[in-house]
């Protein structure tokens, strides 16, 4: 995201956590206008009051919720130019012990929330020729143990990127899949506090934010 986003209107799902607050900070000093979307609804307004843009409280395993949220944001600032599907939640658990409803649950998150946000958005993008953007993680490509889930989620929706994008370019719309690493974020502090996942992956605290 390198162009001039100057009065772009961009909404990003998951802006509480880690990476949604640091794209929240560095879209707003670039000039955006920013639609907040978050199941905190406590920390969304907060978060929003701070950085003078929009919050909405939304839950991405429902679709009409995130259906009347882009609607919201259209009505506010008259048009939704790209949209950052960044909301997802992770577990670390053998496959032995991993209830089915967990697995579930973030598959429901991770896959399926980001591309009912997608779908929620597309025909405001469509209309401004502009953007979907998922962040993916490095997940979509390396597949450690005891995060199946997590690394399936991923994956998927990188396949999906791939997919619609090739459904909508005759629309003048384009699509991204981003794949960060380990930085630190609530969700890296919940992998490195469990004892196993401290195990695979406590040492790359020492390499978190370089």
């Amino acid at each position: 995201m390198k162009s001039n986003l100057k009065n772009k209107v961009i909404a990003i799902t998951g802006t509480t956590g880690g990476l949604g607050k640091a794209l929240s900070l560095e879209l707003e000093k670039r000039g955006a206008k920013l639609a907040l979307m978050d199941l905190d609804v406590e920390q969304v307004k907060k978060q929003a009051s701070e950085l003078n843009a929009l919050g909405l409280e939304v839950d991405i395993t429902d679709y009409e919720s995130i259906k009347k949220a882009m609607a919201e944001v259209n009505d506010h600032y008259g048009q939704i130019d790209i949209v950052i599907a960044n909301a997802g939640i992770t577990q670390m658990a053998p496959m032995t012990t991993t209830d089915e409803r967990d697995f579930s649950r973030v598959i429901d998150i991770n896959l399926n929330g980001s591309w009912r946000t997608f779908k929620a958005a597309l025909s405001y993008i469509e209309e401004s020729k502009g953007y979907l953007a998922a962040i993916c993680s490095m997940a979509s490509f390396v597949h450690c143990p005891l995060q199946a889930s997590y690394a399936a989620s991923k994956a998927g929706m990188l396949a999906v990127c791939n997919s619609i994008r090739l459904e909508v370019k005759h629309l003048g719309v384009d699509v991204g899949s981003y794949h960060p690493t380990f930085f630190p974020s609530p969700l890296m502090d919940n992998v490195t506090s469990d004892p196993v996942g401290h195990k695979l992956w406590g040492e790359i605290k020492k390499a978190l934010g370089k």
